[in-house]
């Protein structure tokens, strides 16, 4: 199952494009931080399942920020407009934060996430930031996975602390109808069922 994340990076979006283009599902950046919004969120979460692609909203994770604020931020961003994937965290800078104290305050972000949500959000890393910097922590082992990993490979490098991954982002530089430029390309497990 193939698919796409965005941002405000990639313009006015023609969704029903993107629909027939092929892509099925699509992370939508909303939260960075304590307070910033991405501008083109609301637009792209409505088009989006105006047209009947399965969204995920994501936070990127700012460690050096209280983490416990930044996911009421994201959540009061996100609303009440459940989406028909788990919200994701991406975790990928350190901001001049210890490795483990990256860590603890990811799932001190996790926490809130999961109790005002009761579902497990989804962490996106890339391979070598989580294996490297992160000296490969099971702490999230529990959480699904999206891993970014840009190869031509069958398959991403997965973390050890996971069985799996859950999605994939494969390349930086799709095109895709609908999109002006390079867009994020996702490909979902064959082994997760999204309903």
């Amino acid at each position: 199952m193939n698919g796409i994340d965005v941002s405000h990076h990639q313009g006015q979006i023609e969704w029903a494009q993107v629909r027939d283009s092929g892509i099925a599902f699509a992370f939508i950046k909303a939260t960075e931080g304590l307070s910033y919004t991405d501008p083109l969120f609301a637009k792209n979460w409505a088009a989006a399942r105006h047209v009947g692609i399965r969204r995920g909203a994501y936070h990127f994770f700012r460690p050096q920020l209280d983490p416990v604020r930044q996911a009421q931020h994201f959540l009061a961003v996100i609303g009440h407009d459940h989406s028909e994937l788990p919200p994701v965290l991406d975790v990928e800078v350190l901001d001049g934060v210890a490795p483990q104290e990256v860590i603890t305050r990811t799932q001190q972000c996790m926490n809130v996430l999961t109790e005002k949500l009761t579902v497990a959000p989804i962490l996106y890393t890339s391979a070598y930031f989580w294996r490297d910097t992160l000296g490969n922590s099971p702490a999230f082992s529990n959480h699904p996975l999206w891993i970014a990993h840009y190869t031509h490979a069958l398959s991403p490098r997965v973390p050890s602390a996971w069985a799996t991954w859950t999605f994939w982002q494969h390349s930086q530089e799709g095109r895709v109808h609908g999109i002006a430029g390079n867009v994020d390309l996702n490909r979902c497990n064959e082994k997760v069922m999204l309903s």
